[in-house]
Order: C-alpha cells, then structure tokens, then sequence
C-alpha cells in the first residue's frame, strides 16, 4: 500500500505542467506545502501535511523522490549538508533524507512531539513540548535541554542556537546546550529569530519587532505594527524587512526607525528573500491575499507581483528564481520576467453576471508589449495597459459559480509567459449587488468650456468604460475622469451608466455667453421673416418686365 502510494504521488506530480518563463515549473502535492522550501544542492525539498517530502530538480521541477512517513509532517525540511535534508515527521519521528535520491540514512525515535527545527554545524536542533534536544548525523542525542514553556520557532545563526520559549529568546552553545543569554519579554514571540551583523531579530503576539545585542542579549529597540508579527525578517546592511498581522510589509533601519511601508490585502507570515536585480535590491515576500511581491528596497515602490494558487509560503532563492509552496499544495519556481498579476477584484469575491473590469499590474526587465487576459477556457482578449492594466470580462454568458481567470505578459523582446499563469478565482452570481458609483461634479459650468466629471467605484478608484449622455446629444463611452462640454446654458441633465453600478443621472447648469445668444437668435428670426414679406410685396408693385430675370 505504501509503495502504491508514492507512485500514485510521483505520477501525480510528473504530470504537472511545465512551462517557461515567469512560471518555471510547478508541481503539487496533495495536501497544503510547509512554509519554507529548502534547496539542497539542486535539488528542491519540501514536505506537506499529506505527510510527504518531496524531491524536485530545482531547474526543471521534475520530481526525482518521494518519502511517505504515513503519518502527518508540520515542519519545513532542514539542510544538515549539502546532501542531506532533516524531516521531523507528527509520529515522533527525526528522518535524515538523501537529497539526491530521498533514501532514508537515519530514522530515530524521538519519542516526543516535534514542534521546532533547526539545523547547523552538521548537528539537527528538535524542539518539543518542554525540552530542547540536539542529535548528530548519526542519530546520537548529543544533549537534551529542560525549558519551562513548551519550545516554538528556533534557528542557527552563526554559531548560535536562537530558541523562542513562551515570551523568553535564548541563546544557545549549539555543541553542549550551554546558555549564552536569554532575554524574557512580556508577550510570546512568534518569528524565527534572524542574527545579522551583531542584531538578534524576531517579532511576537505584542505586535513589535525586537532587536537584540547578540553578545549581551540586551534588547535594543523594538518597533510596534498593527498585527502580530509572525513574519521572520530579513536584514540587510542598511535595514530589516518583515510583515506583519496587519497587512503591511514594513523597512526599518538599524536603528529601528521607519523607511517606509508597504499594504498588502492580508496578513503576512513569509520571511522575504532579498535579491538584486538590474543593479536594485529587491524584497521579495509572500502575502495571505494570495501574492508574492517583489519591492524595491529602498522606496517600498512595487515592481512585481504574481497571484498565486494558494496562499503563497516564504520564497526560497534558487539562481534567481524564488520557489515556494503554496496551502492548496502546490508549488512553484517563479522567475520574474515576464509576470503579471491580479490586483482586483480580490481572490474569491463575488461579481454579476455582467461585465467587470479586471484590474492588475505586469513586469519585465526589458519592458511589458501587452498582457492578455482569459476566463476559463476563453479566449485571450488584451487587457488596456501594460505596467498597470485593466481588462473588461463579460460574465454574462458564465454560468454560476466559481470560474479561474488569467493572465499573462508578453514583454518587448517577444518573450510570452506559456504553461502556469499567473491568476484568480472569482464567483459569478446573478443576485451580485450592483455597486455605488461616487460621482464628483461641479454645479454650473460656462456653455462653451470643459469641465471633469469623476466617477469612482468604493475603493476610491476611477471608473473605465462609464457610458455619459449630456442632454440629447449621442451616448459616449469614456475613461474617468470625463471631460465634458455643455454646449448650450441653462440646465443639462448628465446620465452615468457602468454595468454593475447604479445608474446616475443630476443636472448641471449652463452659464455665460450663451445668455447673450438666445436673444440676438430671436432678432435674427425676426429679421428674417420681415426681409421675406418686403420682399414678397415689393416684388407685386414692381413692374413684370423686371422681374423676367
């Protein structure tokens, strides 16, 4: 049974489509993806709460291995060496794996449940539910450490064991368990500790970031956010980055002052991946709202994004690709040029049998041609805009329910994203309410001048495709804000109409030199028709021999 088991896993992943350029490749497991990716070699490991770890060639995502623990695994893998990764499966089990092959060199009892996993100086680092233990390579407990509160997040840095226990941080001897400090808060930290350049950093349910002196374990500064901070930062020679609860992927400095921040829809968990690209640094992260973003280090400014199936776990590097999992257990290697992505509507909201604008943003390196935009399995059609695009989806003719929308981007050098799309999954139903549409508009306006209407919809933002009559005149199909002309004084009703938004309709009134007009028409009428009656009765006295010409 087991062994039918990982084939029937193996195939399941072997036939995973594979594809070029923003998606790589990607494969699935069959239950949601542990959060971090480990890259041993080039080799991909992962493991998933279907309890497996898999095995993927990292330039191709073909799926050399697969280890079934029969049971459950709610750790991401660790590297022990370049060729061997760590498991700690839910029946208590330490597993040392070939990476190249996934055959089992060492399985030990631990006889405990394992909640944390570090790895370092070739040694493995189990947490478990009061005690701290380490174990050679060989399986042997080197030594095994009481804790008063049951062990949480844990990582080796630098020849350091940092360990989260309730709300103390220590620091550990990673050769006998020895203490080098702890540092007791008031709240529970939650991240993986990080050590950079002499700073200990990790964040907890009091919603901070800490920092700490990583000789003393005396806390520098501790900078507060709106959330839980269960993001692990990431640091750099001139700031740390981490998300937090509330949303916001956040750029300290080194002294723990803002640089900027940056809104994403949903909490984020992921620790960012720093990469350079075209001579920028840039963070790259994993957000609940179902989006990896890159951004630029030094102004928070956006310069990618990529929707993906699942929210996204924390990016692991691999020769300028970011690999992650995903909850719906599926995995990517994502290269970032060309790559688009859904900025709205949000993933899973309902929208009308009508026609929506789909809104999202596109990036290459050498520039985006133009992306295109599919429900289903419909055509491509091409979305308005590159960089920042909108497309109008008919789902008039959609059935109800939930329908998977795409996109992708061709860039300058001919370069088309092809197999794995970047999309999101909408819900079509025909008792969708229709939305407010916030109209801005002056009151009176001079006959013969422009004005701007604005339309905006209830984030705020402006409306595509509004159709606008002014008075009599013709329906007109334009793009907020509009520029409108009245054209005659007095007051001209204006009618707003969008699919999906109530209809609106007010009047504006018309001024100024058209008051002038209406009485010099009138003088003109009526110069016309007395020239047409002199005429007719001169014409009767004038004899008839003038008039034969």
């Amino acid at each position: 049974m087991r062994s039918m088991r990982i084939f029937a896993l193996a195939l399941l992943l072997l036939i995973c489509p594979f594809s070029f350029s923003a998606v790589i490749w990607s494969a699935a497991a069959t239950d949601a993806v542990n959060d971090r990716v480990a890259i041993a070699g080039n080799r991909a490991v992962f493991t998933s709460y279907d309890g497996s770890a898999y095995g993927a060639d990292a330039d191709s995502g073909a799926i050399s291995w697969v280890y079934d623990s029969n049971g459950k695994i709610t750790l991401s893998p660790e590297i022990v060496d370049e060729n061997t990764v760590a498991v700690a499966t839910g029946k208590g089990s330490l597993v040392l794996l070939s990476a190249l092959d996934g055959k089992v060199k060492l399985e030990k009892n631990l006889n405990g449940t394992p909640l944390s996993l570090a790895s370092g100086e070739g040694k493995v680092f189990v947490g478990f539910e009061n005690s701290l233990a380490a174990f050679s390579a060989n399986g042997k407990e080197l030594w095994r450490k009481t804790l008063a509160s049951k062990a949480g997040e844990m990582s080796y840095e630098n020849g350091i064991v940092y360990l989260v226990s309730g709300s103390t941080l220590y620091a550990l001897q990673p050769g006998n368990g020895a203490e080098v400090w702890s540092a007791p808060m008031g709240e529970s930290f939650l991240s993986r500790p990080v050590e950079y350049e002499g700073n200990v950093y990790v964040g907890g349910t009091d919603g901070s970031l800490h920092s700490f002196d990583y000789v003393s374990g005396r806390q520098m500064w501790e900078y507060s956010t709106g959330g839980w901070v269960m993001s692990s930062p990431a640091a750099t020679t001139r700031a740390v980055y981490f998300g937090s609860n509330d949303g916001y992927f956040y750029s300290l400095s080194l002294a723990g002052k803002l640089n900027w921040k940056f809104k994403t829809g949903e909490a984020i968990w992921s620790q960012p991946a720093i990469h350079e690209s075209e001579g920028r640094l840039l963070a790259v992260f994993s957000s609940n709202d179902g989006n990896v973003y890159a951004l630029d280090t030094e102004t928070g400014k956006q310069i990618w994004s990529f929707s993906a199936y699942g929210k996204p776990g924390s990016p692991s590097e691999y020769e300028g690709a970011f690999i992650f999992g995903t909850s719906t257990g599926r995995v990517y290697s994502l290269a970032a040029s060309p790559v688009c992505s859904f900025s709205w509507p949000k993933n899973g909201d309902v929208v009308g049998n009508w026609s929506t604008d789909l809104e999202g943003t596109a990036h290459s390196d050498v520039g985006v041609e133009k992306v295109e935009v599919r429900a289903g399995d419909g055509q491509w059609m091409t979305a308005v805009g590159t960089g920042k695009w909108y497309a109008p989806v008919d789902f008039s003719e959609v059935k109800p329910g939930a329908i998977v929308v795409e996109c992708r981007a061709l860039d300058r050098s001919g370069k088309r994203e092809e197999g794995d799309y970047s999309f999101t999954t909408l819900v079509v139903s025909e008792s969708a309410p229709v939305q407010k549409m916030a109209v801005t508009s002056q009151q009176e306006a001079a006959y013969n001048e422009s004005f701007a209407i604005t339309a905006k919809d209830g984030r705020g933002e402006s409306l595509h495709g509004v159709k606008i009559i002014v008075g009599n005149s013709e329906p007109e199909v334009k793009d907020s804000p509009i520029k409108v002309i009245l054209g005659k004084t007095g007051k001209s009703q204006i009618t707003l109409e969008k699919d999906g938004f109530e209809t609106i309709s007010f009047s504006v009134n018309g001024t100024g030199g058209s008051d002038l007009l209406t009485p010099l028409l009138v003088l003109l009428a009526v110069l016309a028709a007395a020239f047409f009656l002199l005429r007719k009765k001169i014409a009767e006295r004038l004899p008839a021999f003038l008039l034969k010409k």
